[in-house]
């Protein structure tokens, strides 16, 4: 099905979004957030959700084509930014999906408020700690070093790696540098947390104990 691209302006920051897919109300919305290594466009399997699903590929803030804007200091802020982006799309009982640094943002955003959310699809996650295995601190690690990580072939991550720095993305790592303590920006999100959900919930009582 065709597609289109379009900037959209979301708390003050113009993002890049690919749609495509039925519209009008009774279209069933997909949210797709991208990796750490950039978006890589209107791929094959957005297309083939595309039939049955209205879809909605955003370019994160600080990423490509989109603004960096300097609000924009770790993966807390951007699922706040996306939980705007739902709503001033007036987005209903989403299917949310994210791969590798989007994996982490959707979870995010579902710990934070899952009143317009349909289902959570994360794929190959990272952020989040799966049967006691160490997870390398993407922020900490250079973009080449991060995406050669995924690939056993090395002539393919070569590849891969020309890509990104042609699309110009950021830098993940500059998410993590600067900026006001962690504990601080926890109890700032919280206020915005929806208290229907349980882990909401148990990170209130914990902040309260700090």
């Amino acid at each position: 099905m065709p597609h289109s691209t379009e900037i959209m302006t979301i708390d003050g920051a113009n993002i890049r979004v690919l749609r495509g897919g039925p519209e009008g109300k009774d279209a069933q919305p997909l949210v797709f957030l991208h990796g750490a290594g950039g978006h890589t466009g209107w791929m094959a399997f957005l297309e083939e959700l595309s039939p049955r699903f209205a879809v909605y590929a955003p370019e994160h803030p600080g990423f490509g084509q989109s603004d960096d804007p300097p609000w924009l200091d770790g993966v807390g802020d951007l699922a706040y930014f996306y939980l705007d982006f739902l709503k001033a799309l007036g987005l209903e009982r989403v299917h949310l999906m994210g791969t590798s640094l989007g994996g982490w943002i959707a979870a995010e955003m579902a710990v934070r408020d899952t009143a317009r959310l349909a289902s959570l699809t994360l794929v190959g996650a990272v952020g989040i700690t799966a049967q006691g295995e160490t997870i390398p601190d993407i922020f900490r690690m250079p973009v080449e070093e991060n995406l050669r990580r995924f690939y056993a072939d090395q002539e393919r991550a070569a590849r891969r790696v020309g890509d990104v720095a042609k699309a110009g993305c950021a830098d993940p790592a500059d998410l993590g540098r600067g900026g006001r303590a962690r504990a601080a920006r926890f109890r700032r999100g919280l206020s915005r947390a929806d208290p229907r959900c349980e882990a909401c919930r148990a990170s209130r009582r914990r902040a309260c104990a700090i």
